[in-house]
């Protein structure tokens, strides 16, 4: 009995023997399959050696916009009132983006009547301001979040109505409005704009009421 449990057991040792010692080499294994010699690791047992922690230098004084008095009222511990205040304070600089508001600018373009024709003219905007409700700074930005930066026009929108807080030119009755591209050539008001009635004209052709 002993001896042929003790068959069974060498057998079945040679038998996992065997499925040990096949790789991709001696049968159909895939490489990925074989197993991985323990190699010498050089940099085991060697200590690196030790680096001087680094800090951030703080700002100059000059640098500093504006300083806040953190006090305590009382202890954390015991919640007494009876606060010694040392000398030298703890002190934690933090960096942050300035509160940025668009600026609305209002052109009161005059509307004149000519003594001499009779005919109605308003006057011109200054040279480079676009006939549009975008400013040209704000119309590139714009672009530039829907073009470079592949943003859809309602997250363009959104952008600027979170950090700007530009949203009366950007909506219309629902709907969101863009400017065209910074390629695109805004035309000026011309000097020959005539009013006829409420409605305005243009003499030369561009755009009749």
């Amino acid at each position: 009995m002993l001896e042929e449990l003790l068959r069974k057991a060498l057998e079945r040792i040679a038998e996992l023997e065997s499925k040990l010692s096949k790789n991709s080499s001696n049968s159909s294994k895939p490489p990925s399959s074989d197993q991985k010699g323990n190699t010498p690791n050089d940099k085991e047992g060697k200590k690196r050696p030790a680096h001087a922690g680094k800090a951030r230098a703080p700002y100059p004084p000059e640098q500093i916009d504006q300083h806040i008095q953190c006090e305590r009222q009382y202890c954390p511990h015991s919640n007494s009132k009876n606060l010694e205040r040392l000398d030298k304070p703890f002190i934690w600089q933090q960096a942050e983006l300035p509160v940025v508001k668009a600026i609305i600018t209002q052109f009161n373009c005059f509307k004149y009547l000519c003594k001499s024709c009779g005919e109605r003219s308003v006057a011109e905007l200054p040279q480079g301001v676009p006939l549009s409700a975008f400013g040209p700074k704000l119309m590139a930005f714009v672009a530039c979040l829907t073009g470079r930066f592949h943003l859809a026009k309602r997250e363009a929108i959104t952008l600027v109505k979170d950090l700007y807080g530009v949203d009366k030119v950007l909506r219309r009755s629902g709907k969101v409005l863009l400017p065209q591209r910074a390629s695109s050539v805004y035309p000026r008001i011309p000097g020959n704009l005539t009013l006829k009635g409420k409605k305005p004209s243009f003499r030369n052709g561009q755009e009749n009421a």
